[in-house]
């Protein structure tokens, strides 16, 4: 359907990018902090965290110490999304604790999308409006608004993962990761460009070979005598 408003173009890229506020869930896993009996300080690992950890009513949900559950009102003291670090307000877990979280995350934010698809409605009609672009375009503007999404991501974790966390809890393979995200990104622009080509070139019909016919006229045939 036609983009009638910049959210409708934000929702269409989100569901292109299954980021969506249920999309990506992170089930039981193990936070970064020290369980050493005295600290109360602990991290999510992913870069935003949809999930908060004091006001989410599902019972699945959650920072869980040995199997249980924290209580969502009287667990905490802090929990800040945006960076994913929370603070506890239990009894400290000792060495032997598994502190683990279910939440769910989303790669963006609403203002980051919206750069992304400025610059594919730049780059398909020199200009910048995606309310603008004709719905047989939009696919091709979500395709190239999802590369740049791509590209943004390879960018994120080729960043020296010392410099935000401590080396034992980087992933094992960080190349294997940005790799895979250059790889999604190049297939998103080829289907970006395709999808472009096909509709000014048969107006978003599939393409097959053009055929016509000639209206000729042959002059009557005079008997030789």
């Amino acid at each position: 359907m036609p983009w009638l408003t910049e959210a409708d173009a934000i929702t269409d890229l989100r569901n292109l990018l299954s980021d969506g506020p249920t999309d990506k869930l992170a089930y039981r896993k193990r936070v970064i902090g020290d369980a050493n009996g005295t600290n109360l300080r602990f991290k999510t690992f992913e870069f935003r965290r949809v999930t908060n950890f004091t006001s989410d009513p599902s019972t699945s949900l959650g920072v869980f110490i040995n199997g249980v559950r924290v209580d969502p009102t009287t667990g905490y003291t802090s929990d800040d999304r945006a960076v994913g670090e929370f603070v506890l307000n239990v009894t400290p877990p000792a060495n032997t604790d598994y502190v683990e979280a279910s939440y769910y995350v989303q790669w963006f934010l609403d203002s980051e999308l919206t750069i992304f698809l400025k610059e594919a409605t730049l780059w398909l009609t020199s200009a910048e409006d995606p309310t603008k672009v004709a719905p047989g375009l939009q696919p091709a503007v979500k395709y190239f608004a999802a590369q740049e999404a791509y590209h943004k991501l390879a960018l994120r974790w080729a960043q020296k993962m010392s410099e935000v966390y401590k080396t034992e809890d980087a992933p094992a393979d960080v190349k294997a990761v940005i790799d895979s995200y250059r790889n999604l990104a190049v297939d998103a622009k080829k289907k970006a460009v395709e999808l472009r080509d096909q509709f000014y070139t048969r107006q978003g019909q599939a393409l097959q070979p053009l055929f016509g016919t000639f209206q000729g006229q042959v002059n009557a045939i005079v008997p030789k005598r």
